[in-house]
C-alpha cells in the first residue's frame, strides 16, 4: 500500500503526489484492515484529495461502526425494553 497518489518509489523516498494528501500509507492500510477509524483529520485530507466532502468519509466510518455493532450486540439490543408510550400522544408527535 502506498500513500494516496504515490508510487511505491515515491512512498519510500518521501517524494511524489502523495505528499499533497499527507495521508501516510500505514494509516490507509490500517483503515482498510479495520484496525483504525477514519478521524476528522483523515476525513478532511481524503475529502480534499478525492474532491469529496469530509462528511462522506465520516459517514462511511459511521456506517461501518454501526454494522460492526449490529453484528456484535444487535440481537441483545433488540431484546431490551423500549420507552413506554405516553398516553394522549400519537406516535407521530413523539
Amino acid at each position: 500500500m502506498t500513500d494516496i497518489g504515490r508510487s511505491d518509489s515515491g512512498a519510500r523516498h518521501g517524494t511524489g503526489e502523495g505528499e499533497r494528501s499527507s495521508v501516510p500509507a500505514n494509516r490507509i492500510s490500517q483503515i482498510i484492515h479495520g484496525k483504525r477509524a477514519i478521524t476528522g483529520d483523515t476525513a478532511l485530507r481524503l475529502g480534499h484529495w478525492f474532491k469529496t466532502s469530509a462528511e462522506f468519509w465520516l459517514n462511511l466510518q459511521t456506517a461501518y461502526d454501526l454494522r460492526i455493532a449490529a453484528d456484535e450486540v444487535g440481537r441483545f439490543v433488540a431484546k431490551l425494553p423500549t420507552r413506554p408510550e405516553i398516553k394522549g400522544r400519537s406516535k407521530e408527535a413523539a
